[in-house]
Formats: structure tokens, sequence, C-alpha cells
């Protein structure tokens, strides 16, 4: 069973905790309890009891919503840094979105109340939280603006990059990181549909921008710089 302690250096780069100093890292790790998550794992459903602040230590989440029509589709990736479930701080009374394991993992878990427990102890903490909004908030403007004004091809780039970007480091093989999403979770990212998505994926293996073996995808980040 792994331990908090031999957590440490998930802990500190996870940016709920940026910037504090290992003794405060350790004390708040105290406060939360480790899961191993395997892949296609259900973390929460949407419409459970949102009390849980989610940190993500290892690995990657996928956070899709139903639509009224029975739909499901893709509103997000966590990468291995990131912080999930945060409306629990704000006592939002059910999770908006299903969260799911994309990959094998580790995910730390805190009640809300702890949490905010914890920020009255340590308000560098808030700081990090309202950091994690901005970027949450930028993050989503930018989606919108490639949603409403670039082709399929320059949105599935800017995607396919940022999915890259928050991949973990032990995802790279030969320089080029595995995307865990089928097309038709690419697709429901991109906005278009799972047929237009395929053919574009692979014109962009002809390109040499991204490289495919089976049903997983390979992003190599050098070749989208250059592009």
């Amino acid at each position: 069973m792994i331990t908090q302690g031999q957590c440490l250096p998930l802990f500190r780069r996870n940016k709920l905790f940026a910037g504090l100093n290992d003794a405060t890292i350790i004390e708040c790790a105290k406060q939360f309890t480790l899961v191993h998550a395997c892949r296609r794992q259900t973390v929460y459903r949407q419409g459970d009891p949102c009390k849980q602040v989610y940190c993500l230590l290892q690995g990657s989440v996928r956070l899709s919503r139903l639509a009224e029509d029975g739909s499901e589709f893709t509103t997000g990736i966590v990468g291995h840094s990131d912080i999930f479930g945060e409306g629990a701080l704000f006592d939002d009374e059910a999770f908006l979105s299903t969260a799911t394991a994309l990959s094998d993992g580790i995910v730390a878990v805190c009640s809300a109340e702890r949490v905010r427990s914890l920020v009255r102890r340590y308000p560098a903490l808030s700081i990090n939280i309202a950091q994690h909004f901005r970027e949450e908030q930028h993050r989503a403007l930018d989606r919108l603006e490639l949603l409403s004004n670039k082709p399929v091809r320059e949105r599935l780039l800017a995607v396919l990059r940022e999915l890259a970007l928050q991949c973990d480091v032990g995802d790279a093989q030969d320089g080029k990181y595995e995307l865990k999403l089928t097309h038709v979770e690419v697709a429901s990212l991109v906005g278009s549909t799972r047929e237009t998505v395929s053919s574009e994926l692979s014109k962009l293996v002809r390109a040499g921008l991204i490289a495919k073996r089976g049903r997983k995808i390979f992003v190599d980040l050098a070749a989208h710089v250059a592009a």
C-alpha cells in the first residue's frame, strides 16, 4: 500500500499544493485518502452528492455529461496534476459531470469540509484554488473560440496538443504521448462527429503529426510545434 510520504513528489506537483514547503504538504496530505483508480473506473457520477474534493496525483480522468436526450459528451480531461470535484467547496449539491479514469492512476480524496479547514490554516491554498479556476476559465474560453471559428483540422490539432500536455511523463513512448481516448471521445471535445474525426486523424497520420497503433493515438509535441 503506497503512503502519503511515498507520494510526496506527486502531491508536490499537484496544483493545489503549488509553492508550499514539504512540511506543509505533508500536513495537508494527512487529510487525504489515497485511492487507486483503474482504467475505466468511475470516480463519481453526475448527480452523486458533491461532498469531496479530488487531487489527481497520477494518470488522467475524463469528465463527461449526459444531455437531456441521453447522449454523453466529454467536457474535459483532468491531467495528472489537476484538481477536480472542486464544486464541493462551494456547497454544490450534486456533481455536474461524471469522472472516469482513463488510465490506472492515483487519486487523493478529501472531504470539502476538511479542505476548507486547510484553506483557513494555509491561506496559500486559496490562491492555488483561485489560480485553478482562472486556468479552467481560460481553457474553456479557448475551446469556445476553437469551436466557433476554426475548421475541424485546427480544432483537432489544438485539442490533441492540449491532451498531450496533460499526459503523465510515463505515457511518453519514443517522444510521443499516448492519448487514452476513443474517436468518439475526441469528437465530443472537438465538436464534430466520429466519422469526421476518424478521417482527419488519418490525414494527420499521413502528415506525420500523429501516430496510430491499432486504436491507440500518439501525439508528438515536437511535430506539433513545427506545424
